[in-house]
């Protein structure tokens, strides 16, 4: 009798340990396959892999934490697409409810898809958890498009596409409560090909978004509002036909931007809620080299008039036109243009409060 219920007692201890630890792995070859994995509970992980036509994997991780816990709960999720008019949804919630919403564990989510008319969409959340998250997605082939979103504290989102006609989108702490701010996100989208769009928004302190793109017939937007406290955005176009804008609002901005070849226009907003003495306020920096048909436009403005305003536009080329309008304490604008048919219009006002 004692040993059977010793036995039932080590039986219900693993399975309580089991329920604890998911992991699934999907292996799929051949043609129309869907493959959907719905894991709660603690440390998850899901892996699924699929070859050829008309794929279709959907992840949902859920992580219901309700006890007081330091960490070892994350959720983990890969997905490998190869074929064509593949489909990919990731979404990892790590939700630490009251009154434990202290640290958590990590969210990962990572998308490799080869071939053409693919489509990956990651979701990380809610602010409540407060680990580090890490997402990925990675595309070759053509008409991809990848869309990333991650609400919390120290977010990593990272698209990266080769290919023809790409769109990538990605958004960090946009949908925080009104009194939560969110923290050192960073953003990366890296095209390759034609006609490619990138369009990047980041809400919080401390941020870092970054677009780089070579082809032909890129579109880059990038904006950091509510609080971005020490943001940086930076746009490195080489093609033709490019576009670029920035917006930034907030303390301590700095936003550049650099493109190469024919018929680009670069556009960037700036305003800084002030800061202390000897703090940085607004850097914004154009350089278009070679090419003709360029614009640059730059507006910088410091609320608080604390100093430190920075504007510079720099166009190799013809037929550019360049403007810079800046309204604060200390601003400083420099213009250089080689080439024919330059037009520059530079505005400054200047005050120190006292």
């Amino acid at each position: 009798m004692k040993k059977l219920f010793f036995l039932f007692v080590m039986v219900f201890a693993v399975s309580v340990i089991m329920a604890q630890t998911n992991k699934s792995v999907i292996i799929e070859s051949g043609s129309n396959q869907a493959a959907t994995v719905d894991q709660q509970g603690e440390e998850n992980e899901s892996y699924i892999d699929q070859s050829n036509k008309a794929n279709v994997a959907t992840v949902t991780q859920v992580n219901y934490l309700l006890m007081e816990d330091g960490a070892g709960d994350a959720n983990y999720s890969s997905v490998l697409q190869s074929g064509k008019r593949n489909d990919a949804i990731v979404t990892q919630i790590h939700n630490r409810s009251e009154p434990y919403a202290g640290p958590g564990g990590v969210l990962e989510a990572y998308v490799t898809q080869s071939g053409d008319d693919n489509l990956a969409e990651q979701y990380q959340g809610p602010h409540h958890q407060m680990g580090a998250s890490l997402a990925s997605i990675t595309q070759e082939g053509d008409d991809n498009v990848a869309l990333q979103m991650q609400v919390k504290y120290s977010n990593t989102a990272t698209i990266l596409q080769t290919g023809n006609r790409n769109t990538a989108r990605q958004a960090q702490d946009t949908k925080l409560p009104d009194d939560y701010v969110g923290s050192a996100n960073t953003a990366s989208i890296t095209q390759s090909g034609n006609n490619n769009l990138a369009e990047q928004e980041q809400h919080g302190w401390s941020n870092e978004v970054t677009a780089l793109q070579s082809g032909n017939g890129n579109e880059a937007y990038q904006m950091q509002a509510v609080a971005s406290w020490q943001s940086v955005a930076y746009v490195e176009q080489s093609g033709t036909n490019n576009d670029a804008w920035q917006d930034q609002v907030g303390h301590k901005n700095s936003a550049s931007i650099t493109q190469s070849s024919e018929g680009n226009s670069a556009m960037q907003t700036q305003v800084s809620l002030g800061g202390q003495p000897g703090d940085f306020v607004n850097e914004a920096i154009i350089s278009q080299m070679g090419g003709s048909g360029n614009t640059a436009l730059q507006t910088q403005t410091n609320l608080f008039e604390m100093g430190n305003n920075y504007a510079i536009i720099s166009q190799d080329g013809s037929n550019n036109f360049a403007t810079q309008d800046q309204v604060g304490a200390v601003n400083w604008s420099s213009v250089l243009q080689t080439g024919s048919g330059h037009v520059a219009n530079v505005t400054q006002s200047q005050s120190i409060t006292q």
